[in-house]
Parts: C-alpha cells; sequence; structure tokens
C-alpha cells in the first residue's frame, strides 16, 4: 500500500469562512477520500485480499490518535490551543458578534451482527458575543476503548460515516453538555455489560439513536460533510485500519509560535489541523471470559502479529482456568447475568420440575442451554464453559444424580472440544 499520508495532506484548506481551497487534491487512484474538514486514508485496511476466517472469535472497535503526528508539527508547544491568542477585544465583540462551532463524529455500524458504535472525534468552538465576553469549547476523543465486544461471523462488515458539521450560530454550552454526553454514551447504556448480546442491543442502538438526535437539533446554519466506506471482517490483518483526518477553519483555533495563524496577502488562510484518529478492530480473541487475544506484541518491534494457529491451544489453556463463578456471573446486558438469564428459561425450570429425568432429558437440557446462549452473542466455546460451570456450581443442576449430571458420558459429543466435562 502507498505510504501513510500526514494530515495536511489529507484535509486540504477552505474556500468559505474566510479560507481558500488547497491545490492538494486526490488523484483518481489515491486511497484517500477528502472533503473540505475531514479526509480518510484507508490504504492500509484493503477492501479485497485473501479471505481469513475469523468467525467464533470476538473483537472490538478502537480508536486511537497520535497527538505528536497530529498536532506536533504545527504546535510546538504541544497544546491543541492558546486561548489567549484567540480571544477578540471588547471594541471588536462591539461591533460585532462571532459564534463557530466545528463537530466532528464518526460512526461505524456493524452488519452480522447489528450494532451501531458513535465515536466523537472533536468538537471546538468559539463564541464572541457582545454582552457575555469570550466563551471557549474544547472536546478531543484521545482514544476510545469502550465499545463493547462482538461476535465475529462469517459475513460480518464494518461501515463507517464520517460527518463534520461546521456552525456560525450555537449554544455553546450545550454543545459542550451533549458532546460529554457523546464521549460516555455506551458506558451509560450498559455500564456493566461489555458484550453485545440480543439483551443489552436494545440499550445501545437507543444511546445512539439519541445521540444522533441531541446533534441534529443544536444547529439553527450548518454546512454538512460526509464520508462513508466499507469493509468486510474478512479482510481484517493486524495491521488494519482507518486513519481519519480533521481540521477546522483558519482563525477559529490559535497556536503559539505558529506561522498558520497569519493571514495569506489577501487576508485569507489556510485550514488547520485538529489531529488523526485510527479506527481498527482489536485482535480477536476467543474468549468473553479472557482478555488474552491471537497477536504477539515486541516493544518498540514491528505492528502485531496474528496467529491464528494458536487458538486451540488458547482456549485449552483458558478453560482449564476459566473461573465458573465467574463465568456464571458475567453479565449478557446491564441487568442480567449468565446465570440469571439460564433461570429464567423455560426449559431450565421445566428441566429442575421433571422428577422423572432420564439421561435424554439431560443431553435435551444441554443443547438448549448451548443454542440460547449461542444465540445471545457467546462464542460455542463460551457457551460450553458456561455449560460446564453450570453443571459444578448451579443450585439445582451441580446436586444432580451421575446419570443424569451434565458431564461426558450426557453432553460431552455437544460442547466444544477445548472444553472438557467431568467423567
Amino acid at each position: 500500500p502507498p505510504p501513510p499520508v500526514a494530515a495536511e495532506a489529507m484535509a486540504p484548506a477552505p474556500e468559505a469562512f474566510g479560507g481558500e481551497r488547497s491545490a492538494v487534491s486526490a488523484a483518481p487512484a489515491s486511497p484517500i477520500e477528502i472533503v473540505r474538514y475531514i479526509g480518510v486514508d484507508r490504504s492500509r485496511w484493503p477492501a479485497t485480499g485473501a479471505p481469513r476466517n475469523l468467525a467464533e472469535l470476538y473483537t472490538r472497535i478502537l480508536v486511537e490518535t497520535d497527538r505528536a503526528a497530529a498536532g506536533g508539527a504545527w504546535a510546538p508547544s504541544g497544546r491543541l490551543r492558546a486561548y489567549d491568542k484567540e480571544r477578540r477585544g471588547a471594541l471588536a465583540r462591539l461591533f460585532a458578534n462571532r459564534t463557530v462551532t466545528i463537530t466532528a463524529l464518526a460512526t461505524a455500524n456493524l452488519n452480522d451482527p447489528d450494532l451501531t458504535v458513535p465515536l466523537p472525534l472533536y468538537s471546538i468552538s468559539h463564541s464572541s458575543v457582545r454582552g457575555t465576553g469570550e466563551v471557549f469549547v474544547t472536546d478531543f476523543m484521545s482514544s476510545h476503548v469502550q465499545a463493547p465486544l462482538f461476535r465475529i461471523r462469517p459475513n460480518t462488515a464494518i461501515t463507517l460515516h464520517l460527518n463534520a458539521k461546521i456552525s456560525d450560530d450555537l449554544k455553546v454550552q450545550g454543545t459542550a453538555m451533549v458532546l460529554k454526553a457523546v464521549q460516555t454514551a455506551v458506558g451509560i447504556a450498559s455500564p456493566t455489560s461489555t458484550l453485545l448480546t440480543t439483551l443489552s442491543k436494545t440499550d445501545l442502538s437507543n444511546a445512539a439513536a439519541a445521540i444522533d438526535g441531541a446533534l441534529g437539533g443544536l444547529w439553527s446554519q450548518d454546512l454538512t460533510e460526509d464520508i462513508e466506506l466499507g469493509r468486510l471482517a474478512q479482510n481484517w490483518t493486524a495491521d488494519a485500519e482507518v486513519e481519519i483526518a480533521g481540521t477546522v477553519p483558519w482563525g477559529l483555533v490559535r497556536t503559539q509560535g505558529d506561522a498558520a495563524d497569519l493571514p495569506d496577502a489577501d487576508g485569507r488562510g489556510r485550514d488547520k489541523p485538529v489531529g488523526v484518529w485510527r479506527i481498527r478492530l482489536a485482535c480477536p480473541r476467543p474468549s468473553y471470559f479472557d482478555p488474552r487475544d491471537l497477536c504477539s506484541y515486541e516493544p518498540g518491534g514491528p505492528a502485531a502479529v496474528f496467529h491464528p494457529d494458536g487458538v486451540e491451544a488458547l482456549k485449552a489453556d483458558i478453560a482449564a482456568h476459566a473461573s465458573d463463578a465467574s463465568i456464571l456471573q458475567e453479565s449478557l446486558s446491564s441487568q442480567v447475568t449468565i446465570q440469571d438469564f439460564v433461570k429464567t428459561q423455560s426449559w431450565y425450570t421445566a428441566f429442575l420440575a421433571n422428577n422423572a429425568k432420564k439421561a435424554s432429558d439431560t443431553q435435551a437440557f444441554c443443547a438448549n442451554t448451548l443454542t440460547a446462549l449461542y444465540a445471545t452473542g457467546l462464542s460455542r466455546f463460551d457457551a460450553s464453559l458456561v455449560l460446564r460451570a453450570m453443571g459444578r456450581q448451579m443450585p439445582g443442576v451441580f446436586t444432580l444424580g451421575k446419570a443424569v449430571a451434565i458431564n461426558a458420558a450426557n453432553c460431552g459429543a455437544l460442547v466444544d472440544t477445548a472444553v472438557a466435562l467431568p467423567g
């Protein structure tokens, strides 16, 4: 793939709000999509290539930014803004009000499973109004790791929708509050669940919808830019990522010692880069109950290396050391643990109420358990770990006699090969 593109090349200069468009543009074969305030480099996540089977593994969406790359070239002090240089005098405010705000939001939409993850990148505002003085708002995402884990399916796809809005009339304090809510929305919607399941999906979807509605109602006059691109999970590699560059209008942000703060001969200047964000999928892992993944990392070395051949060995180690109590108390949603979920199922209560259990009843019980847990979003391996934990520790189940117990004789053929049931 072509080399990385600097933020300045990814986001051209303005032709409105007092600026002018740069000569920089994407060549016909370039992997970079550009509008005025947002640019995307997709070269490190190709749309084609030899597909790999990642089904039954978990991943999540991650966002990181490198402030050295994002702002170092134009902010020697390391500060994103120098507020003292942005201030307007009382006389200037007396004759003319000035309010400019720009906000960028990335939304990751997953298909199979269905999930929407809003990712607010930045919001920068400056209001200089007669009678209220100067009001500054800066909201910058440095990293995001709160998106839930999800089980990869054979047809999992991700679509990134990038949206930048700039407004010259806004209630600044309201924006600050909304953007802060956007940043923490996933945690608020599901504070104790870190896995996308059928039980937690509604909360996450409602949070995303609320964010869209809140942002949409803020603007009285705005300019909107959109970029959309999609990728299949089967084309993932350990270094696959999409880079997003964001800029703000010239004059909205000032930094110490930055020559770009000065206008051109015609009184206009170039857009100023705010940051470069990298959106990627975390290295796949085989279990919700263990944080270890299938990549190797060397400090100061090359990028992570994916080791798909190590999945069975890692699953065997997880199965040998997993805590039954912890598994049963893990959350499927903010209000429901795995044990709570199982105990509310009709097949569970019917099995316990059966006073004439046979081995075939236990086999049906095991099959129902695995099917129901898999349908919620757990992998076959994790569902097998839950079934084993139920047989060894769950009230009403672990006391069953050997003939009808959850053991290798009754249910061994149904579970993942890495999970050994009692003999």
